[in-house]
């Protein structure tokens, strides 16, 4: 049996203002994104994007990415790139704790990432 939220507590769910005066959900995140995908779309409507040029150039960027990203897992030496997706300890801080290897691609797209990339660029072919 599922029982709404409000027969238990007795107050219903409100929705939040944040400080742009846009309505957000109690997780915030959808309606957050959906507010900002409306805006893009409509800047895109006012430079005079048509939808078809949009989704082309959208297909482009994420086959350029899928080239890019094959050709990255592509240099990362087999003895490395085994270990992703296994479970291990690192030594840190003089104690040792659970860490799980994951490739570069196995996360979004955010700073941690953006390190490695970094790293693994000026590292060389000779140093791998």
């Amino acid at each position: 049996i599922v029982v709404p939220k409000e027969s238990i507590t007795g107050k219903k769910k409100r929705k939040k203002r944040n400080s742009n005066k846009e309505l957000i959900g109690d997780d915030g995140v959808e309606e957050e994104t959906k507010t900002k995908r409306v805006k893009q779309k409509k800047a895109n409507r006012e430079k005079g994007f048509s939808k078809a040029f949009i989704q082309r150039e959208h297909e482009k960027m994420k086959e350029q990415f899928e080239l890019t990203k094959e050709e990255i897992l592509a240099e990362i030496p087999k003895d490395y790139s085994s270990w992703f997706h296994q479970i291990g300890f690192a030594k840190w801080a003089k104690s040792h704790y659970p860490v799980m290897f994951i490739g570069p691609y196995d996360i979004g797209p955010c700073e941690a990432r953006n390190i490695w990339a970094k790293m693994f660029e000026k590292t060389g072919e000779e140093d791998r």
